[in-house]
C-alpha cells in the first residue's frame, strides 16, 4: 500500500514554463503574436516555439535567449528572470 505524504513544492521551480508565461502574459494584455512579432522583428513561427518551450527547435541557443529576452521586454516582463529560467 502506498502511503499518502505531504510533500510541498519546492518554492524555488517555477509553476509553469517560460513559454507559457510569456503567452498568458500575452494574452491578458491583448496582444497577438502577429503584434508581437511586428513589435519584436521575431517571426511567428519562432515565437510559437518560444511559447510552447521548444527551444531546441529554435536556429542556435543564442536565438532562444536572444529572443526570450526580446519577447520578454515587449511584454514588459523581467527578461533576466525570463532568460535565467
Amino acid at each position: 500500500m502506498i502511503e499518502e505524504t505531504d510533500i510541498e513544492p519546492d518554492s524555488e521551480l517555477p509553476l509553469e514554463g517560460v513559454g507559457r508565461q510569456l503567452r498568458r502574459t500575452r494574452e491578458e494584455k491583448g496582444l497577438s503574436l502577429a503584434q508581437v512579432a511586428a513589435d519584436t522583428r521575431i517571426a511567428e513561427r519562432h515565437l510559437e516555439l518560444i511559447e510552447q518551450d521548444r527551444f531546441s527547435e529554435l536556429p542556435a541557443r543564442t536565438y532562444a535567449f536572444g529572443f526570450s529576452r526580446t519577447y520578454a521586454r515587449a511584454l514588459a516582463l523581467d527578461e533576466t528572470e525570463i532568460v535565467a529560467s
